[in-house]
Order: structure tokens, then sequence, then C-alpha cells
């Protein structure tokens, strides 16, 4: 059974009148490279926050590594590394100097985790070069190493690929894929923008104006955003049957209503179309489907904005 990493039952943040977090459920598995998406305002730093002990429930329950009491929460959040809100590095300082200051404040005894860090991150040779004219990947990186200082079980990561430039995206991916796959490092990454997350992520929440829409795995999700050439026909089975005789295509089902989803011949349309008409089959309907990633959240969530 896959460890669960954090589970929350309804839990809520309201600020006065203003719902920040409606009661959500939420699960998040070992292993995971969990997408957490939405618009900006639509919940998800304050859910991250509430995870990490940021900001305190209204209401609702949360388990971490299986912990619930005040105690077993405190002691599971040593395990995360955590960038939320921007950490304050000090722009004179190098970013070994900087992790050096943040070390002896956590209390982690072995100056050899900085050297190690800053090798993971892939800025460990920024040697003399200070916090002031390092590029925003650069400072990206460094919030990575920091968050790793500690040895964590579980990055939390909010908006961490917001600002880069197309390369600096590529690098950080790259660079959160390789920590999940070589420490196996659960990993809960949030954006607003689905796009940013679809070459990383293994599962996704989506969340919209408070509450939690839909938790799916990638390759779910996927499959739902399959593309297809949908027809509708009088006799389906003849249909099914011409389609692997005449075309050579046995990727389809057949549906109720004489509906038939084909997920081959995508660009030749025209060739299922008179294929059909020519095995003597009454075609009534015949479109292509599917949809992007962000064209599926923007449906998800019933708008027309970018997610």
């Amino acid at each position: 059974m896959e460890e669960k990493i954090a589970v929350t039952r309804q839990l809520c943040k309201r600020y006065g009148q203003f719902t920040a977090l409606a009661p959500t459920d939420f699960e998040l598995k070992k292993g995971q490279i969990m997408g957490l998406v939405g618009r900006n305002g639509a919940g998800k730093t304050t859910l991250l926050k509430l995870l990490t002990g940021l900001t305190d429930p209204t209401g609702g329950t949360m388990a971490l590594f299986s912990g619930e009491t005040p105690s077993e929460l405190s002691r599971a959040r040593k395990r995360m590394g955590i960038i939320v809100e921007a950490p304050a590095f000090y722009p004179n300082l190098t970013a070994a100097q900087n992790l050096e200051y943040y070390r002896l404040q956590k209390g982690i005894p072995e100056r050899s985790r900085i050297d190690y860090v800053l090798t993971e991150a892939g800025i460990e040779s920024t040697g003399k070069k200070k916090y002031k004219d390092f590029s925003l990947g650069m400072k990206q990186r460094l919030g990575i190493a920091l968050a790793l200082l500690s040895d964590p079980d579980i990055l939390i990561l909010d908006e961490p690929l917001n600002g880069l430039d197309p390369m600096g995206i590529v690098e950080m991916r790259s660079l959160l894929q390789r920590l999940n796959r070589q420490r196996d490092l659960t990993i809960l990454i949030s954006s607003h923008i689905l796009s940013e997350l679809s070459a990383i992520a293994t599962n996704y929440s989506f969340i919209e104006q408070g509450r939690m829409v839909e938790q799916i795995s990638a390759e779910a999700l996927h499959e739902k955003c399959r593309r297809y050439v949908e027809v509708k026909v009088d006799q389906p089975q003849k249909a099914a049957a011409l389609l692997e005789r005449e075309l050579k295509c046995d990727q389809y089902e057949v549906l109720p209503g004489g509906v038939l989803h084909i997920y081959a011949c995508l660009e030749q349309p025209e060739k299922i179309a008179a294929a059909l008409v020519g095995g003597q089959i009454a075609l009534s309907v015949i479109q292509s489907k599917g949809a992007d990633l962000e064209q599926y959240f923007v449906d998800l969530v019933g708008g027309e904005r970018r997610a």
C-alpha cells in the first residue's frame, strides 16, 4: 500500500466572511509529483500554508505522515522542504554563505550538506558570486537548495516556475524530476499554468475559487484529453469491422447510440467518411474531438480565462 504523506478531510480556512479554502479533501502519496493547479487567487497558496503550518485551519482535519496531533504534525513538518513564501537571502552573500546562515539557524550539524545541496540544485560553481548578481533561475535553484538542506522527504513549492524563461523552466523541471526519481522525493508543486506542469506531474489537483474541483492521475488526465474522431452511424458493428478491414484501424471503441470513437487516422477524417459511406453505412455525424490540458482545466472550472 502506498504511504500517504498528507491527507486532509474537510480542511478549510476563512478570514471573516471570506472563504480562502472551502472544506477540502486532499491526498498526497509517497513518490508522487503532485501538480496543484488553479488560477491566481484560487486557494493554492492557502492549502500549502495549511499543510506547512504557516497558517491555522478554521475547520477540518489533517494528517501528515499519519500523524494528526499537534506534536505529530510539528515533527512531520521537520521532514518537509518548503518554499511557499520567497526565502529571504542576503544580497551581498554568496550562495554558500546564505545557506550557512540558514544551516546554523536550523541547527543542522553537517557543514557538508551545503556543498551537497548546491550540487543537487546545480549551482555548485557559483563560487564568490553574490546573490544580488544571480539570475532568476539561479535564485530559484538556491531556494531549492535551501529546501533540501534538512534532507526532507517532501518538497512543497509554490509557483517555483513563475517568471522563468523557457530554458529556465526546462532546467527546473529536469531538476525536480531528477530529485523525484533518484531520491524518491515526493513533490507538491503549485502553478496557475497547467502546461508548465504537464511535463513532470504524475498527479493533479485542480482548485477553483477555494474549492477542490478534481484530483486525477496524469495518465487518466491524458486519456481524457486524448484526441479522436467521433462518428455516429446506423450500423456500428458493421462500421467497426469496416474500419479494421479497409483502414487497418483497430484503435476505436463502440459506444451506445451508434457512436464510435476512433483514435487513429486523426488527420484523415475524410477517409473515414468515404469508407463508411462506401460500405453502405449511414453516417449522420463525424467530428474531431479532444482537448489540450489547459482547455481541459478551463472546461472543468467553467471559465474562459487561461488556467
